[in-house]
């Protein structure tokens, strides 16, 4: 997964650098754990390995800072919170 990080960084470096600027730095493992918790449910590990890398985005902006068509890259605090709440994410 670091591998695959490090070619998103570099091209976003390149080519948008507003978005590369909006990822959180990685989730502990007691963060991914606690989210598992609380919905009941495991994240794939190559979902874990990920959110250890960067923990989704902050600063996001709907239309202009999206890493995924524009759209935001959760953090596992924001999927936790919104799970509670039965909403889709």
């Amino acid at each position: 997964m670091q591998e695959i990080w490090t070619r998103i960084e570099f091209w976003l470096k390149a080519n948008a650098p507003q978005v590369l600027d909006t990822l959180n730095p990685g989730a502990s493992e007691s963060q991914i754990k606690a989210v598992e918790d609380t919905l009941l449910i495991q994240f794939p590990d190559d979902v874990k390995s990920s959110y250890r890398i960067h923990n989704g985005q902050s600063g996001y902006d709907c239309y202009d800072y999206g890493l995924i068509n524009r759209r935001e890259f959760l953090p596992l605090e924001r999927i936790q919170d919104n799970g509670k709440f039965g909403k889709n994410f």
